[in-house]
């Protein structure tokens, strides 16, 4: 192996919480993160070429909560359009975190009867920059 490279580590996945405004924490099963930048177009005559420029850094979120309440999801604060107070996704085992505002664009109910339980799908928007990884709290 050469000096200075990267021991690989494979870190299970985890799940994190979704606090809406109610402030009750419900667990994440599954989740994705897209980082993202928007870009202005910055080109020239002089920069011989196609240029850009970073204005806003954001991104999108989707997560999949279990529902075992006997409230509704809006009961609970799961409401289209609302916010997130916070939005705690672990880094598998590694524990890191990303943790950010958000608002809720887009909530499903899934329901498979056969072999699954209820299962909110929830999407939307980090409100501003989705920040670099922070120690999850003991």
């Amino acid at each position: 192996m050469p000096l200075n490279m990267p021991v690989e580590t494979y870190h299970s996945g985890q799940g994190g919480h979704a606090v809406p405004t109610t402030g009750v924490g419900f667990p994440v099963a599954e989740w994705s993160v897209d980082k993202r930048a928007r870009l202005a177009d910055s080109t020239t005559s002089a920069s011989g070429g196609e240029r850009r420029n970073k204005v806003l850094r954001g991104g999108t979120f989707r997560v999949n909560v279990p529902w075992n309440s006997t409230l509704t999801p809006e009961a609970c604060g799961f409401r289209e359009g609302d916010e997130l107070e916070s939005l705690s996704l672990y880094l598998g085992d590694s524990l890191l975190m990303y943790q950010f505002p958000a608002i809720m664009e887009q909530i499903s109910v899934v329901v498979n009867s056969s072999n699954d339980i209820i299962r909110l799908t929830i999407s939307g928007y980090s409100q501003g920059a989705i920040p670099d990884p922070v120690p999850v709290p003991p």
